[in-house]
């Protein structure tokens, strides 16, 4: 059944100024970086401007460029190296054989599990030394200060007279809610398709909701809704939310920037409130084994830790504990972390794989389970890892555990997946499949390779707010850095070969504006969760439109408006026909000279970096 509801680097003449980030292999010198003067257009007059499918030249004014910098961005320091960014850990293989068909009975209905009984030695206070502390998701004693009682789904008798005091403790440790400039209309616009197994129906209470009241999560995750300033549910959410509860397991395919981890979070939190104190750890010392109720996968440490931070917002004040494995940081730091109580687990495959094989982390009481961005995790390469997980001996069956999957694709190899691991699932497939959010505006410009440089300066100059740039290797990162610096333009850059702090200063600078121009390869398309990123520019076009749907989706999240611009040149001609087959079927304008591209063997366009040379090569458009 189906329903459907609904080049040569550019010299410049550098001048001493008081801009606060200075890359660090420029600090000891002398100058800086050329003074700005004029004011930015806003994006809004941008997105409005028309014709010759993009910009002509840019225009605009500067952004004062020593206002960039600011707020201690770290020093990229001489360690470039780190191990790669690759979290594969080459831990495991692929078991095979163990892929059962999905069941044809209706899905079970897991509402009001009780967790396995296994022994746990010493109990539940095991788990952190003194009761059930609250570490207001990892954090070692916030919220209540420790010892923490399990206040269930509603809360308890005093729930009402703690909200003035949550609204305060909230606000000082997650910060004020960013909810200025959505667009909350859009989201009526946004088709969603759902698709139910043969000969089930829906339940009434697993309904699509329109308002977050409708969800029924109780009053307690209700307050941090509102708390973090969710007003309306997303389509995403809307429609997997109710279907969770009830104990469905789920496919969603869905654009990035939807709203996808309150959509698998929220439930998963609603049931453990429900189910009561669970978990622990077994043993002691060395040989401590922490047993988790509910996991989460995801294909890079950025978005781990994204939903672990997100996560908290959610479990705040529940006594829930939210904690993070991935590679590259200690191994035992983080199992010092987990040894202290962790009720879910956000984890990358190969830290996991390698915590399970090392006898640290049981599966055994596991009774949810999610993979996050399940296409990207397929594309790193990570199925053997995957596999290694879901279809170990202490993984409970797949009719025993709840699972989750998301995907901004649903390719053959996610549909295997889905096949192995799920459930009898319901899928929802939300917009259009494989396409960018209807909040992005797209822009595509003609710049020889040579001009790249001094239009992105150009395009810095007239959109004000948080940019990404990506390219497409990290030496064109660390390049475009300098580049940009010399130009009035300091940002920082984000790759693989820079080890975990140098990332997460980076990413810090930006997320709090210290920063407001961040560079990086497709490892940031996937890697970051920045409200109210203004503007994505893409200095160098990917080579397939996977990823540019995934670069552009780093704007337009969450019902806010985002504007994303490609500079195109011959050398792209292997994406063109797709990006303007996209660009048509969104509705976007897709420039005539992009046409005769189509079919390109993508030869010459000029160097790839530099500046100078004109105002940026738009042809506008024509040929």
């Amino acid at each position: 059944a189906r329903a459907a509801p609904q080049g040569s680097r550019t010299q410049t003449q550098r001048t001493k100024t008081n801009m606060g980030y200075i890359p660090p292999h420029l600090r000891n010198q002398q100058g800086g970086a050329a003074e700005a003067s004029s004011q930015p257009r806003s994006l809004e007059s941008l997105m409005s401007s028309s014709g010759g499918g993009g910009y002509r030249g840019g225009g605009g004014g500067d952004r004062g460029g020593g206002d960039r910098g600011g707020g201690g961005y770290g020093d990229r320091g001489g360690d470039r190296g780190g191990g790669g960014y690759g979290d594969r850990g080459g831990y495991g293989g692929d078991r095979g054989g163990d892929r059962r068909p999905m069941s044809s009975g209706p899905p079970r209905d897991l509402s009001g599990f009780q967790d396995s009984g296994s022994s746990r030695s010493g109990g539940y206070s095991d788990r952190g030394g003194g009761g059930f502390s609250d570490r207001g998701g990892g954090g070692g004693g916030r919220g209540f200060g420790g010892g923490e009682r399990w206040i269930g789904v509603d809360g308890g008798e005093n729930f009402e007279s703690d909200l003035p005091n949550d609204t305060q403790a909230f606000r000082r440790e997650f910060g004020e809610p960013a909810s200025s400039g959505i667009d909350f209309g859009k989201y009526a616009d946004i088709p969603v398709e759902v698709e139910l197994p043969d000969g089930f129906e829906l339940p009434a209470d697993a309904q699509p909701c329109k308002e977050f009241a409708g969800l029924k999560c109780g009053r307690v995750l209700g307050r941090n809704l509102d708390l973090a300033g969710f007003a309306v549910p997303t389509p995403v959410q809307g429609h997997s939310v109710p279907m969770a509860i009830n104990g469905l397991d789920v496919i969603s395919v869905a654009q990035t920037g939807s709203g996808k981890t309150l959509a698998f979070m929220l439930p998963i939190l609603y049931k453990l409130l429900q189910a009561g104190p669970g978990g622990g750890n077994f043993g002691g010392g060395r040989n401590t084994v922490v047993a988790i109720r509910a996991l989460a996968l995801a294909p890079t440490r950025e978005l781990a830790q994204q939903i672990m931070e997100e996560s908290k917002k959610f479990a705040f004040r529940t006594g829930l504990k939210i904690c993070c494995a991935y590679g590259g940081s200690p191994f035992g730091d983080q199992m010092r972390e987990l040894e202290r109580g962790c009720d879910v687990l956000v984890a990358t495959p190969g830290r996991l794989d390698d915590m399970i094989t090392r006898g640290r982390v049981t599966l055994q009481q596991v009774r949810f389970l999610v993979l996050d961005e399940a296409d990207r995790m397929l594309d790193m390469g990570f199925e053997p890892q995957i596999r290694n997980i879901v279809d170990r001996a202490d993984m409970p069956r797949r009719e025993e555990r709840q699972t989750m999957m998301f995907s901004a694709t649903f390719p053959r190899t996610v549909m295997r997946i889905a096949d192995s691991f799920l459930n009898n699932p319901v899928m929802l497939k939300v917009g259009r499949v494989g396409g960018a959010a209807a909040t992005v505006t797209q822009k595509v410009i003609y710049v020889d390779g040579r001009d790249k440089t001094q239009t992105c300066v150009e395009l810095l100059k007239a959109v004000s707010g948080k940019t990404v740039i990506f390219v497409n290797t990290k030496r064109s990162a660390d390049m475009l850095e300098d580049d940009l610096y010399q130009l009035g333009c300091p940002a920082a850059s984000v790759h693989g070969d820079k080890d975990q702090r140098e990332r997460e200063r980076a990413l810090g600078a930006f997320k709090s504006g210290s920063i407001s121009v961040i560079i990086g390869t497709d490892v940031l398309g996937r890697g970051i969760d920045v409200p109210a990123v203004a503007h994505v520019i893409n200095y160098d076009m990917p080579t397939d439109i996977e990823d540019y749907t995934h670069r552009i989706g780093r704007t337009g999240r969450a019902g806010h408006q985002g504007l994303a611009t490609s500079m195109i040149n011959d050398r792209d001609g292997g994406i063109a026909r797709d990006l303007h087959d996209m660009l048509s079927k969104s509705n976007q304008e897709a420039p005539e000279w992009l046409m005769t591209m189509r079919g390109s063997s993508g030869k010459g366009g000029g160097k790839r970096s530099g500046g100078g040379g004109g105002g940026g090569g738009s042809r506008g458009g024509g040929g």
